[in-house]
């Protein structure tokens, strides 16, 4: 391994490693004050013809001082660990895969150092670890260690951001900074109905819909408040599904041609247009990549392949195919053109990756007119945002954790969180985690459930939980008691009332430590502010002609609330809408105990 001295940045020592020769590159590294505080590391490689760029990584340690945790979009809130154990542990950024923005963040939710990186597209593997013995974290990031495309310059930035700033502006500044790099495509616009209440059919129904039932919910939905059904995975004809020849049980062994089901769907066109008529639109999902080893195609595609998946029932389709990009585009362009629809949700992008041997010879491409698997997914994702789009502007696409990267933003307006049922403590984290990372693009919630038989007030929890993102309901609406649709019917009002604070007013989770157990959102004339866990302070600066709204999240039925003023009038409501008859008077100014019932509301005015 060939080492390349380092440089100081404010953050720490940065130090190059090649693994293997790189004489015929000319390497510089570089460091760049930005401001105080803030440094810009530049790695430069230059080559006088066309090579294959050497593999390499990039050696960065910094102090942690106080950090509790190092934080990452995908990661799932990453505690410190030696960095003999982060080998084992590495994060994966490129293209279709996460985020590269690591935060080391210490008490109070203060940034210790928040780092970006301007490579999007490439894959990066990182590992970030403590050393038992210099106490030093030492982040490293590894690049080209499956590479086969020529290049004579490549270029990376490093932002390093030392400022102790509250995460909740270091993050979105490293984003915005990312965003702001040469080449970065520009996001997908997001129109008005990516950020109203969806239903999706997936927990609700799973496999068992209907064109009847799926007409159904969108009536019941559109009554309380959702303007878009999400109709999942279960739409399209495969024989035998629940029935696979495999030990998974996954039913995607008969995918791949993306027709839909003539017994549960007679007639698509004329089903769609009936739910659109009750002024709902439709979204359909599509498993991009998937191509089914039971399906009428697979002879003619299984030679063109990645790799597989659940048991080997599915290929993964290789995108640096043309045939392959062309007939999936093809796919897109006919659904919108037979079925009029209004957006998809184009799941397991991140499949787009290689088994344990690339099936390609770099040396023989065999029909690959690229050699990049992150490149041909762009290309790809482009050619079906360009198609479908001249067909029919703004469709709504979604994406879904993992492949949540900036330059994904080119190609869908919704960002969702992964899949985590009944967990609406993992919903919180998660939507809050985008929502820090993603711009303007509408970040929408795992689609949310609960049991029948639980009370209103445990029922809400799924919903409070994600009340700063745009909620997906999963619930069948029609069985659902009434206690629980008078819930769902006033705090999707409460949302849509509120929507333009909840999603664009200042964003101000705190204690990332724990999870985010009190998150807040301050508009022009309002304040949203959610409490999830009980004995939590509350902070309330009163303006004249301000409202507070304080949603009691935390299981309990009062909140320790300090107000900079004496509130002029307050009124509470249980979860259900219902007003509730407050005991107490209204409080000075100063700290008290304030009645909100469980998973209700508490409105002070200014």
């Amino acid at each position: 391994m060939n080492y390349i001295s380092g440089v100081d940045t404010l953050a720490g020592k940065a130090s190059l490693f090649f693994r293997e020769n790189q004489d015929a590159w000319h390497v510089t590294m570089a460091v760049r004050t930005v401001a105080d505080g803030l440094d810009e590391l530049v790695v430069d490689l230059e080559a006088e013809e066309p090579l294959v760029p050497p593999a390499f990584s990039l050696h960065l340690t910094a102090h942690p001082k106080d950090t509790s945790f190092v934080w990452n979009p995908t990661h799932n809130q990453m505690t410190i660990v030696p960095d003999w154990k982060s080998q084992k542990d590495c994060v994966t950024t490129d293209f279709a895969h996460n985020t590269p923005i690591f935060s080391m963040i210490g008490q109070c939710g203060i940034s210790r150092l928040t780092i970006a990186c301007s490579e999007t597209f490439h894959t990066l593997h990182w590992n970030i670890g403590n050393n038992e013995s210099t106490c030093l974290t030492r982040i490293k990031a590894d690049f080209f260690e499956s590479f086969f495309d020529r290049l004579t310059r490549y270029s990376v930035r490093f932002r390093l951001d030392a400022r102790e700033l509250p995460f909740h502006e270091s993050i979105p500044d490293a984003a915005a900074w990312i965003s702001s790099q040469r080449g970065m495509p520009r996001p997908m616009p997001v129109p008005p109905s990516a950020r109203e209440p969806f239903y999706s059919t997936w927990y609700s129904y799973h496999h068992a819909i209907t064109a009847d039932s799926v007409l159904q919910e969108a009536v019941q939905a559109k009554k309380l408040g959702m303007n878009a059904i999400l109709v999942d995975d279960g739409w399209d004809a495969r024989p035998n599904i629940g029935k696979v020849p495999s030990k998974t049980g996954v039913p995607y062994a008969y995918c791949g041609d993306w027709k839909a089901d003539k017994k549960k769907f007679p007639n698509m066109a004329k089903h769609i247009a009936e739910v659109q008529k009750q002024d709902v639109r439709y979204v359909l999902w599509y498993a991009l990549p998937f191509m089914g080893r039971c399906n009428i195609e697979w002879d003619a595609w299984k030679d063109k392949v990645l790799t597989t998946r659940f048991e080997d029932d599915v290929g993964i389709l290789d995108p640096r195919f043309p045939e392959v990009r062309e007939k999936l585009i093809r796919i897109f362009e006919n659904a919108v053109r037979k079925w009029n629809l209004d957006g998809f949700k184009i799941d397991f992008v991140d499949s787009f990756i290689l088994g344990e041997k690339d099936p390609m010879d770099p040396k023989n491409p065999g029909g690959r007119d690229l050699l990049s698997v992150p490149e041909a997914v762009c290309r790809l994702l482009t050619d079906i945002s360009t198609r479908i789009s001249k067909i029919k502007p703004e469709l709504l696409i979604e994406f879904r954790q993992m492949y949540i990267g900036p330059r994904i933003r080119s190609f869908g307006n919704m960002l969702r969180a992964g899949d985590c049922p009944f967990s609406y403590l993992t919903n919180r984290f998660r939507t809050v985690d985008l929502r820090l990372t993603s711009g303007e693009t509408a970040v929408h919630s795992d689609m949310l459930q609960w049991e029948q038989g639980c009370t209103a007030e445990m029922a809400a929890l799924q919903l409070l939980n994600v009340l700063f993102s745009v909620p997906q309901i999963s619930m069948r609406l029609a069985e659902l008691p009434s206690a629980h649709l008078k819930m769902l019917k006033f705090w999707l009002t409460f949302w849509r009332n509120h929507r333009d604070t909840l999603l664009s007013g200042t964003f101000v989770p705190t204690q990332p430590e724990h999870l985010y157990p009190l998150v807040s959102a301050h508009g022009k004339k309002e304040t949203v502010v959610a409490v999830y866990a009980p004995n939590l302070l509350v902070d309330i600066p009163l303006e004249k002609g301000k409202k507070a709204y304080i949603v009691n999240a935390s299981g309990a039925d009062r909140l320790p609330i300090r107000f900079s003023a004496k509130p002029s009038s307050m009124r509470a409501f249980t979860c259900t809408g219902r007003k509730f008859a407050l005991k107490q008077a209204i409080p000075e100014a100063g700290l008290g105990m304030c009645e909100v019932p469980p998973s209700g509301l508490l409105v002070v005015q200014g």
